[in-house]
């Protein structure tokens, strides 16, 4: 399987375990979005990789909580 997605998974089981501040439990979700910049169609511009980057995790917001989303050109 992909090490890009693989981390991206683990990130996802750390962030939404449960933990206490304050003394209150707090959970939170995580949206990512990645980005591969070998492929032909991405620019390669730290900017522009952003760009592509920010688009995928929008629409991993839009799919809900603690998702994953590759940008596609």
């Amino acid at each position: 399987s992909d090490l890009a997605l693989v981390v991206a998974e683990r990130l996802l089981v750390a962030a939404s375990r449960p933990t206490m501040v304050d003394g209150q439990t707090v959970q939170v979700s995580a949206s990512i979005g990645i980005v591969y910049y070998a492929l032909p169609s991405v620019p390669t511009t730290p900017e522009a990789l952003m760009r592509c980057a920010d688009q995928a995790m929008y629409l991993a917001k839009q799919a809900g909580r603690n998702q994953i989303r590759v940008f596609v050109p």
